[in-house]
């Protein structure tokens, strides 16, 4: 039978206790969200002049990190003439454009492009190029699934001064 009557003062708090054992280690996580989807061509396409889609890959909503390359190969044999090509990236509402010369008579030259997109939507993403006696070739696109993407301009600091030469 319990007593009743008055309570006495709260007693000192006790030393802390040993540490407990280490749990079991969790079930590993799914992987991120990372895939990669691409296309290529590998025969030649001859530059006219016009711009011509070269490659086109379909994407579905989400953000990407999306590189391409081509490999243009001169059809002038003529020494001191200059053949140039260019190729835009673009879809998803960014675009790069890059370009190359092959001046006398250098028979190849490389473009490479890339862009960061995020999409609500699907997206196709097209590689144009343009250029006048040039075989375009090894064309390749590949675009990386990624969580998100930040796309920040950087600093103006390449700007040419006067006096600079600048091609």
């Amino acid at each position: 039978m319990a007593k009743s009557g008055l309570k006495g003062a709260t007693g000192a708090t006790g030393a802390t206790g040993a540490t407990g054992a280490t749990g079991a280690t969790g079930p590993q996580g799914p992987i991120g969200p990372s895939s990669a989807f691409s296309v290529f061509n590998d025969n030649s396409t001859a530059m006219t002049g016009t711009g011509k889609i070269v490659l086109s890959l379909a994407l579905q909503a989400g953000a990407y990190v999306i590189n391409s390359k081509t490999l243009g190969v001169s059809t002038n044999n003529t020494t001191g003439s200059d053949t140039w090509y260019g190729c835009t990236l673009a879809g998803g509402g960014a675009s790069d454009f890059n370009g190359a010369d092959a001046v006398n008579n250098q028979l190849w030259s490389n473009v490479e492009n890339q862009i960061v997109i995020s999409t609500t939507t699907p997206a196709t993403v097209t590689l144009t190029c343009s250029g006048l006696t040039t075989n375009v070739a090894w064309k390749k696109m590949t675009a990386i699934k990624v969580g998100t993407v930040t796309n920040t301009p950087g600093p103006d600091v390449a700007k040419v001064g006067a006096g600079s030469t600048h091609r």
